[in-house]
């Protein structure tokens, strides 16, 4: 998978959502309302994201398997409107992240996808 909108935006925001929302599909992007939902939100779909970057450890074998890639789709799909809503509907800019509980291992989470995708 090339390095798309998705990593773009994730190192543009560095942001998640949160709370009790364990998966990407359970996240409500209307109930964000902050930048640390931005956060916490953020690292649920990375969190997924490194799971399959995990199991199948390269771009190639993500691309050749086409559950992960959907999978991987779906989460850059989510990644994308959790994005726009928070920078662009909530105008949340990185700076307000910085002093949320998951924003350091945010940026090291980004790291890892960057090195595979």
């Amino acid at each position: 998978m090339k390095k798309t909108v998705f990593i773009l935006c994730l190192a543009s925001i560095v942001m998640s959502c949160g709370g009790i929302t364990k998966r990407a599909a359970d996240i409500k992007v209307s109930e964000i309302k902050s930048a640390c939902d931005c956060i916490n939100s953020i690292d649920i779909v990375l969190n997924e994201t490194l799971s399959i970057i995990d199991k199948f450890k390269t771009e190639e074998a993500i691309e050749a398997d086409a559950d992960a890639k959907k999978q991987m789709q779906i989460l850059e799909s989510k990644f994308t409107e959790i994005d726009n809503h928070c920078g662009q509907t909530l105008g949340i800019k990185s700076e307000d992240s910085e002093k949320c509980e998951n924003f350091k291992s945010i940026k090291e989470k980004l790291e890892k996808i960057e090195a595979v995708l």
